[in-house]
């Protein structure tokens, strides 16, 4: 993100966040590309800075409350967010990613590699854990992102993955209903406001031939 876009995103007349996308609820790798939209032609960036992208992280139970994320780790997450946003795109509309979206995620996978382990309680039953093995919090935190991302692309909602119709909105969406096209109700508003106006104009139209 460029300084400019990053000063317009952290003004002190942020507009009211959105509620949740569809599928946000169900998908953390959703949920961050979602993080940077534009409203009303000015970029909102819920992750621009190091106290707002901690706070975020730790809402969606990727990181413990208290974390304090550096100037670097900050840029990855928002690089790791837009190799996301591209391959989800790519994914949408059917076009090729571009290769250095699929090797940034596959960074964030390798930073922080997964173990297996086994736990076998005193009276207990053996099962199997598997902990991400990073020294960071914010290194697991871009491998959970990295390998949503991953299921999310080669899963079963793949198919559900979509973008938000609605003219300006920049936000995806898993179309958990057949019916639900939008991502949140104020944009379906805004479009039928937009279609009514739309009709009544063609009609006005139609009155003065």
């Amino acid at each position: 993100m460029t300084g400019n876009a990053r000063s317009a995103a952290s003004s002190p007349h942020r507009p009211e966040p959105l509620p949740p996308a569809p599928g946000e609820e169900r998908s953390p790798a959703l949920a961050l590309v979602n993080t940077l939209t534009t409203r009303g032609g000015t970029p909102v960036d819920e992750l621009d800075t190091p106290r707002r992208a901690a706070r975020w992280l730790a809402d969606r139970r990727l990181t413990d409350d208290g974390l304090s994320l550096d100037a670097a780790e900050l840029d990855g997450l928002h690089r790791l967010r837009q190799a996301v946003r591209g391959l989800l795109d790519a994914a949408v509309t059917g076009r090729a990613p571009d290769a250095r979206w699929v090797e940034s995620v596959n960074r964030a996978l390798s930073a922080a590699p997964v173990t297996a382990t086994l736990a076998w309680p005193a009276g207990g039953q053996p099962s199997r854990h598997t902990r991400v093995a990073a020294d960071r919090p914010v290194a697991r935190a871009l491998h959970r992102l990295a390998d949503d991302t991953v299921s999310l692309l080669c899963g079963p909602d793949a198919e559900a993955l979509a973008a938000c119709p609605a003219d300006g909105c920049a936000r995806l969406l898993l179309r958990t209903h057949g019916r639900r096209q939008w991502c949140c109700t104020r944009c379906g508003d805004r479009v039928r406001a937009a279609r009514h106006y739309a009709r009544r104009r063609a009609a006005a139209d139609l009155s003065t031939d």
